[in-house]
C-alpha cells in the first residue's frame, strides 16, 4: 500500500503528465500519456459530451485496444486540422491522495490567425494502484461552443459520448483514424 507522500506525488505526476501531453503534443507528434491507466470499470463524466450519464472509459478504451493517449491523440489531430497551434496554453493542478483537479486552458489559432480558447476544469480519481476510476470534465458552452462548432459544424452539449465522437471522426480520414473512431463507437 502507499503512503500519502507517494499517492500525492503519483497524482501530481499524473496531472502533470496531462499538461505536458497537451502543451508539448505539437512537438512530439502525439499526445503522449502512457503514465494514465484507467481501471477497468473507470467512468468519464462530462455533461458537454456524455449528456447526465457517465461513460465506462475503461471498458470502451479495452474494448478498442487502444489507451486513453490513443483516444485523445486522435482528438487532437480533428483540432489540429482547423487550429494547427492547438495546445495547452495555462495550467493549475491541485492534487491529493484520491487524485487531482486542474483548471486547463486549450487554445489555437485558424490558418487567417483567428484565435480560439477555452478552459476546462477536471476532476480526477485514482484507485490504490494509481489507476484513473473517475473523471469529470467541465467548460462553459460560450467559451467551447465556438471552438467544437468551428471543428464539426454541430454545437453541444451533445446528447452522448458517441455523438461528439462521431462528429469527430467526421474530420478525419480513416488514415488519420476516423476509421478506428466509428468501429469504436459502432457507427
Amino acid at each position: 500500500m502507499a503512503t500519502l507522500e507517494e499517492r500525492v506525488a503519483l497524482n501530481r505526476r499524473l496531472a502533470e503528465c496531462y499538461h505536458d501531453a497537451f502543451r508539448l503534443q505539437q512537438e512530439r507528434g502525439r499526445i503522449d500519456l502512457d503514465e494514465w491507466k484507467l481501471s477497468d470499470d473507470a467512468v468519464l463524466y462530462t455533461p458537454y459530451f456524455t449528456g447526465a450519464d457517465p461513460v465506462p472509459i475503461g471498458h470502451f478504451v479495452k474494448a478498442g485496444g487502444i489507451s486513453i493517449g490513443d483516444l485523445f491523440d486522435l482528438e487532437a489531430k480533428a483540432y489540429s486540422k482547423v487550429l494547427p497551434d492547438w495546445r495547452n496554453v495555462e495550467f493549475l493542478a491541485f492534487p491529493s491522495d484520491i487524485g487531482f483537479a486542474f483548471r486547463a486552458r486549450m487554445e489555437g489559432h485558424t490558418k487567417d490567425g483567428t484565435k480560439y480558447s477555452f478552459h476546462a476544469c477536471d476532476f480526477v480519481l485514482t484507485n490504490e494502484k494509481g489507476e484513473i476510476t473517475r473523471w469529470e470534465t467541465h467548460m462553459d458552452d460560450n467559451e467551447f461552443g465556438p471552438v467544437v462548432e468551428l471543428l464539426t459544424g454541430q454545437r453541444g452539449p451533445f446528447k452522448g459520448f458517441d455523438v461528439y465522437w462521431k462528429a469527430l471522426a467526421d474530420q478525419l480520414t480513416d488514415e488519420e483514424g476516423g476509421k478506428l473512431i466509428r468501429n469504436l463507437i459502432g457507427g
